[in-house]
């Protein structure tokens, strides 16, 4: 397999999928997730955003998670 990674956001999804280790290029991670059905009755029915710093996302091995729970309580998703 021949993958050039660079700071493009096609290699870091690639690198990703692949789960090679975190390459420390950003700061933050900005994740989603879908809206809740109380969000959803009173019209804020859109995907919500947030950034999330990398330290939350690395697993021990050094390769990023696929979701985590925030201090919300909800679970955000990566990508």
């Amino acid at each position: 397999m021949n993958i050039r990674l660079d700071n493009s956001a096609t290699s870091r999804m690639v690198r990703d999928a692949i789960g090679l280790p975190w390459n420390g290029l950003n700061d933050t991670i900005t994740a989603h997730r879908n809206p809740t059905p109380y969000e959803m009755r009173f019209g804020y029915g859109a995907s919500h955003y947030r950034d999330f710093d990398v330290t939350d996302w690395i697993k021990a091995d050094g390769t990023l998670k696929t979701w985590i729970k925030a201090d919300d309580g909800l679970r955000y998703y990566r990508g």
